[in-house]
């Protein structure tokens, strides 16, 4: 029995991504494992990590929130899914979903605002029913944000509510709401529920034209997608952590990577990831597309990457052995953040409820 050619599969998988995919990844994986070296290093120290507003600020250098409109980088679910991948191997904190979702949010309407790189933008990131949004009578925002990241640090949030039983995104100021501060499972990743009561805020006009799904459900289902991506590329790093970790420990004179079983089981989860990675990689070009089993390929992408994200962080730390179990090493950063995404923009379980709904739909054409 021969073993996996791992550089060979990869070769494989890379063949479906474009020069421009690779030059974006390649960019942002380069600013951000920057950024990650200098957080490490406080992490090392006990120290706070690095500021968010570092983050930001690398983003705005890149160009990717220059232009804010419908030809804007950040316009495609592509490419936000090819930045949140990066992010997530990254594990920097800072609201990264949130941001991405704000600028497609902000791309896709009929307006346009410049003061996106001046700002550090959120959004919630759980979702409710349509009867537990705020309420947007015409020019007030009433009711209750519930878990915004990073609310004491943002200057503008981009809020779901209702109007008129419809749903609609509001601009509105971090600093007008009420923050009641959630407990979370990612101590450097604060959240909070903002209420707001006759808050003043301004109406986003969204494009309607893809297809059969409105703007709204389009805005819902790309904030799903960029979880589940920034959900791989922490299960991919996680990965690659083992991997190395495995190549350069020894035990009973052997490296511990020439252990069949242990081959077996690194051998499972990559295939996990990568099939994870090609999901999220059709989904997103479906969703750009406006075609009518986008929504389908999304709920089935965020409802994998909860599955493959949490059994990978699980067993990751098992084969580090008891050092990955310590606070002081990094690796529970990545399970921390799986597992926050997991339980955000649509859980696993709700996501799989999504799916049937819509294989439902496609049973009554």
């Amino acid at each position: 029995m021969t073993g996996l050619n791992f550089r060979k599969v990869r070769a494989n998988v890379l063949e479906l991504v474009s020069e421009e995919d690779e030059m974006i990844s390649s960019s942002v994986g380069s600013a951000f494992s920057d950024l990650m070296e200098a957080d490490r290093a406080l992490f090392f120290k006990n120290q706070s990590r690095i500021d968010p507003a570092n983050v930001k600020q690398c983003l705005d250098e890149l160009g990717f929130f220059e232009q804010i409109d419908s030809e804007g980088p950040v316009a495609t679910s592509r490419v936000q899914g090819l930045i949140a991948y990066e992010g997530g191997k990254a594990n920097l904190p800072f609201p990264l979903i949130e941001t991405l979702s704000c600028a497609y949010v902000l791309s896709h309407s009929k307006g346009s605002t410049t003061d996106f790189s001046d700002n550090i933008w959120a959004m919630p990131s759980l979702n409710v029913e349509m009867g537990e949004l705020p309420l947007f009578d015409g020019s007030l925002l009433t009711g209750i944000a519930k878990a915004v990241p990073f609310s004491a640090l943002s200057q503008r949030i981009v809020v779901p509510a209702q109007h008129a039983g419809k749903g609609v995104f509001v601009v509105v100021d971090a600093r007008a709401g009420t923050a009641r501060i959630r407990h979370s499972v990612e101590h450097d990743y604060p959240v909070a529920d903002l209420t707001f009561n006759g808050a003043a805020c301004e109406l986003v006009q969204l494009n309607d034209s893809a297809g059969e799904a409105t703007a709204h459900d389009r805005v819902v289902l790309n904030s799903a997608l960029i979880a589940a991506a920034e959900m791989a590329g922490a299960s991919a790093q996680l990965f690659e952590m083992t991997k190395e970790d495995l190549l350069s420990r020894e035990q009973f004179g052997s490296v511990l990577a020439t252990n069949q079983a242990l081959k077996h089981r690194m051998a499972e989860h990559f295939v996990g990831i990568r099939s994870l990675e090609m999901l999220i990689s059709y989904a997103a070009a479906a969703l750009d597309a406006g075609s009518d089993d986008a929504a389908s390929l999304v709920h089935a992408a965020k409802s994998l990457a909860g599955s493959v994200g949490k059994e990978t962080a699980e067993d990751m730390l098992q084969l580090h052995g008891a050092i990955a179990y310590t606070t002081e090493y990094p690796l529970h950063l990545y399970l921390r953040r799986i597992l926050r995404l997991s339980a955000s923009f649509g859980s696993t379980y709700e996501q799989n409820e999504d799916l049937y709904q819509e294989f439902q739909k496609s049973k009554s054409i």
